[in-house]
């Protein structure tokens, strides 16, 4: 059965998540490892450190802790315009289970009634169990952001 979010021919994931917050709110949230650590990851998995330089070349590195111990995912921004979308490289490091290379993620910010519509598309995994772990990583760490900025 093939699911509707999940494009097989790239291995591309489609996540659309509407957050009851201003777009401005939203995009700072993605903006520095301070704003990250309030909601990035799913579950138990937390942001504890890291580094961000949030400009088009600018790296990051997050440093993270999951179920399955450290682990640090790291890129560059490749594209940032200011409320309305932001595309950066993703790669996984320093845990032999997560060697799957690099991929690319590009986030879009609409406004929409009661918030703002944020449309995430990752790109480039090598299979489909990568994929759908990351699509649960993504939906929980979108449950976190709701909570967080909810107030």
């Amino acid at each position: 059965m093939t699911r509707p979010d999940i494009q097989s021919e790239k291995l591309t994931l489609n996540v659309t998540r509407v957050i009851r917050a201003p777009r401005p709110r939203v995009f700072q949230s993605f903006s520095s490892v301070e704003e990250m650590k309030h909601w990035f990851g799913p579950g138990t998995c937390q942001v504890t450190g890291g580094e961000m330089d949030f400009s088009i070349g600018g790296s990051y590195r997050l440093h993270m802790y999951t179920e399955g111990g450290p682990v640090d995912l790291v890129g560059t921004f490749t594209g940032i315009v200011p409320n309305e979308k932001l595309v950066y490289t993703w790669e996984w490091q320093n845990n032999e289970h997560m060697n799957w290379g690099e991929m690319l993620v590009t986030v879009l910010f609409r406004d929409v009634e009661g918030g703002t519509e944020v449309q995430l598309i990752h790109e480039n995994f090598i299979d489909p169990e990568a994929l759908e772990n990351h699509r649960q990583g993504w939906d929980g760490s979108f449950d976190r952001l709701e909570t967080a900025l909810a107030g």
